[in-house]
């Protein structure tokens, strides 16, 4: 979550994907933030999120995890709150807008998706997925259709 206010850190739940790996990168060492890989790959945060469905039908994707090295607080805090989180309020009644939430951590992530965003839009090339991912063979597919069947 991003609630806990700006990071030195983002994390890239989709690393190893696909060519977005090395925009969010390249952007992310612009705003001085170091990418961490997906921290914890056996809980299946790339598949249970909204982005699948784009990933299914072959569309690269970049999905991003709160950094947990927070600006100004002790070293742990950010594992700490994700913890305390995941622990007690996600998908719970209680996993609602806290009033002391510091959502500059948002803010940072947002403003890094815009930042791919409009790399990818402003770059040469579409990006791919990497040879040994599940949706490579997907996406080659559709751009092999003739295009009045796309």
């Amino acid at each position: 979550m991003p609630t806990r206010g700006r990071t030195q850190d983002i994390e890239l739940i989709t690393s190893g994907k696909s060519s977005l790996d090395e925009i969010v990168r390249d952007q992310a060492g612009k705003m001085d933030l170091e990418v961490r890989e997906n921290q914890q790959p056996e809980l299946g945060y790339f598949y249970r999120a909204d982005h699948l469905e784009l990933a299914r039908v072959g569309v690269p994707v970049a999905y991003l995890g709160a950094g947990k090295q927070v600006i100004g607080k002790p070293a742990g805090y950010g594992k700490q709150q994700e913890d305390a989180y995941n622990d007690h309020d996600y998908h719970q009644v209680t996993d609602t807008v806290k009033p002391d939430w510091d959502l500059s951590g948002a803010t940072q992530e947002l403003q890094l998706l815009f930042r791919v965003g409009y790399a990818v839009a402003e770059g040469q090339d579409f990006p791919h997925w990497y040879p040994d991912s599940e949706f490579r063979a997907t996406r080659e597919a559709m751009l092999a259709q003739p295009e009045e069947s796309k």
